[in-house]
């Protein structure tokens, strides 16, 4: 690999996935242009591309807005993120599970992951509420920190256990979406 790369690396860290883009290989105007060439009026393209270092943020917008997002939920989601989807799939993840789209938009703005809504479902799975857990997980170095700390890898099955499990609990407290 050149150490000019101009395309962006994304690498799967412990399910946490990480993009590193390689410096001068993308900027808040390329973002910006996407975006604007994409379905977000002027005004909005400069909202989800500010400080973007590469066309992550519009492309993860485009993506979550052709999905079950509205324009503005999209632009929440992906504005400041480092990867294309990591907030989408984190959204999805934790809209499956007990958390309301609000809550889901909160858990997984910004730089959301996979791992991020898993975190928050193992929180709420235990002692805490929905609050307590977005709180605990939103922040992707604090999912990390709990990935670090337990080692337990989801398969797919397992996954629709804890998915089955959290919805549950939700459903007895009457807190279900």
């Amino acid at each position: 690999m050149s150490a000019f790369a101009t395309e962006a690396v994304i690498i799967d860290i412990g399910g946490v996935r990480h993009q590193c883009t390689p410096v001068g290989s993308g900027n808040a105007v390329q973002c910006y242009q996407t975006a604007y060439n994409g379905p977000y009026s002027k005004d909005e393209a400069m909202l989800i591309c500010a400080g973007a270092w590469s066309e992550a943020p519009a492309k993860c917008g485009i993506e979550a807005y052709s999905g079950r997002f509205s324009k503005a939920e999209s632009i929440t989601l992906c504005q400041g993120s480092t990867t294309e989807t990591g907030p989408i799939d984190c959204a999805n993840l934790a809209y499956n599970g007990p958390f309301s789209k609000t809550e889901s938009l909160n858990l997984c703005s910004n730089n959301g992951s996979e791992r991020t809504a898993v975190c928050a479902m193992e929180a709420y799975q235990g002692p805490f509420s929905k609050e307590e857990a977005i709180k605990m997980c939103k922040l992707p170095r604090q999912a990390l920190d709990k990935l670090w700390m337990s080692e337990k890898k989801y398969s797919k099955k397992e996954l629709d256990i804890l998915i089955e499990e959290v919805n549950l609990k939700a459903f007895e407290r009457k807190e279900y979406k």
